[in-house]
């Protein structure tokens, strides 16, 4: 990849970055996730949250946007993604992004497409607005049961000493284990350590963006029947968080029934309190009152992971919630 001085590199609101994605995905296919971040920054511009990305690309295979496309990158299999609906594989090709980018919203591809992502089809109905109202802003506190682990490849400027220290053992033993020499041929290739850390905020503080809150209010509400679109109609702030001390994680990586390197990030240890606020419409879902919204707290927190590689962590448990009129 090219040098790119990050200074002239220009930030994108939501729906911005969720076009850049698209035609991104459209002019280059196919793509794994860390490979759309280098594109975008060849491309002068900023998508440095591996998450928000992760999430993004969801999204658009779930409006069947994209399709997954396996992929082999130094002899690995790895997921990428390319074009799936006809429509959008017209995006003007040979155009600069910074060009498409300020006039794609207002075009009649651009309309359509803003259309498709956000859902509108099935949120709304001809001559009718959309039904979601009567938002509160709602506080609740969860403490995580098993530990809530990092999934950023930004390495934060100042690691608790717990963390660097459980990283630089790690390392070491991983040096030891490069100089192992073989003769064997079919020995395969000593396993690389991949490191992931805890979102921060500028200030250095522990955090959860706004996408990764909606994507754990998704999974949550899912059994009481809510649909992921809705998901769209919450408008969220940074989650704080009161550490409870910071760890490491370490697990293997299987892809397609094959080790592929171990997988180590820092984590969040049990007992951190964490806080979501959020506006919620109590008008427009199956959420109707408070009393529905903490049953669901009570009954599937447990069972939902919050933070990366949540189906492995990332289980709470509900404290307290208060809701205020707005």
């Amino acid at each position: 990849m090219k040098n790119v001085n990050t200074k002239n590199l220009q930030t994108l609101d939501e729906n911005g970055k969720r076009i850049l994605i698209t035609i991104l995905i459209q002019q280059y296919q196919p793509l794994t996730i860390q490979e759309i971040i280098n594109k975008a920054e060849e491309n002068e511009f900023i998508l440095d949250n591996i998450n928000e990305v992760q999430e993004f690309v969801e999204n658009l295979k779930r409006r069947d946007l994209v399709s997954v496309i396996y992929l082999t990158r130094n002899n690995q299999k790895v997921t990428g993604f390319g074009m799936s609906k006809p429509i959008f594989k017209k995006i003007p090709e040979n155009a600069m992004l910074k060009d498409i980018l300020p006039s794609f919203e207002k075009s009649k591809e651009g309309k359509e497409f803003l259309k498709t992502l956000e859902g509108q089809s099935s949120d709304t109905r001809k001559g009718k607005e959309l039904g979601y109202r009567d938002y509160k802003n709602i506080e609740i506190i969860l403490e995580n049961i098993s530990p809530i682990v990092g999934g950023t490849v930004n390495k934060p400027n100042k690691l608790s000493p717990e963390v660097e220290s459980k990283f630089k053992e790690l390392e070491d033993k991983e040096k030891k284990k490069k100089k192992i020499k073989s003769d064997d041929k079919d020995d395969k290739e000593v396993e690389r350590i991949e490191k992931s850390y805890l979102s921060r905020d500028i200030n250095g503080n522990i955090v959860f963006f706004p996408n990764q809150i909606r994507q754990y209010l998704i999974k949550l509400l899912r059994p009481k029947g809510i649909a992921d679109s809705a998901s769209e109609h919450i408008r969220f702030k940074n989650a704080s968080i009161k550490p409870n001390g910071l760890g490491v994680e370490q697990w293997p990586v299987i892809i397609n029934g094959q080790g592929r390197g171990i997988k180590t990030a820092e984590s969040l240890l049990p007992g951190a309190k964490i806080h979501l606020n959020f506006l919620f419409p109590f008008t427009g879902t199956k959420i109707k009152t408070q009393k529905d919204f903490e049953d669901a707290l009570n009954s599937l927190c447990e069972y939902t992971g919050l933070g990366c590689y949540a189906k492995r962590y990332g289980r709470c448990k509900f404290i307290s919630m208060t809701v205020k009129n707005i």
